[in-house]
């Protein structure tokens, strides 16, 4: 037995599965029949599945599955760093998604140190409005100098893209 959870988010749909047997672990091969062919990913892994009318999957307990149904696939995401990033101001960066109209994503976005360490401070979710959304943070006078990245990831289908800015020691141009 499991739960089946249904969500509707514009042209798309969310698809919930949890396994309802609580007293025995065990993993069970499900088989979802979705009416009409979708453009399938499975949003916990990241990963096209395909276009189809039906998924199949193993179901774990205690192991949410999660699927976006998609009229049309994803076709890529672009990260766009507007301007040249100074101390003391905001960075500003664009997040593109080609992905179908009416459906929206959210993106994580996360900010690299040049020491390689994830700047968490600076790091968190944005949902697009129409496939793009805009995301700034402070840069701080005493942040590291060097090369900092910053990669965002579709919740959808994990496709990622980054830019990178040279952030320059204090006081140099």
């Amino acid at each position: 037995n499991f739960e089946v959870i249904p969500y509707r988010a514009g042209r798309a749909r969310l698809l919930g599965l949890v396994k309802e047997d609580h007293w025995r672990v065990e993993s069970r091969q499900v088989r979802i029949e979705l009416g009409q062919a979708w453009h399938v990913y499975d949003v916990r892994l990241k990963r096209y599945l395909g276009r189809t009318a039906v998924i199949q999957d193993r179901l774990q307990t205690a192991e949410p599955k999660l699927y976006a149904l998609l009229p049309d696939p994803v076709r890529g995401v672009r990260v766009r760093l507007v301007g040249q990033p100074r101390r003391g101001a905001d960075a500003e960066v664009e997040l593109h998604w080609a992905g179908p109209l009416g459906v929206e994503t959210a993106f994580r976005v996360e900010v690299i140190r040049p020491s390689g360490e994830l700047a968490w401070e600076y790091t968190g979710n944005v949902v697009t409005r129409n496939g793009t959304a805009t995301v700034s943070f402070p840069v701080a006078l005493n942040d590291s100098p060097g090369r900092w990245r910053v990669i965002a990831t579709d919740a959808i289908s994990g496709m990622r893209d980054m830019c990178e800015f040279e952030l320059p020691a204090f006081g140099e141009r």
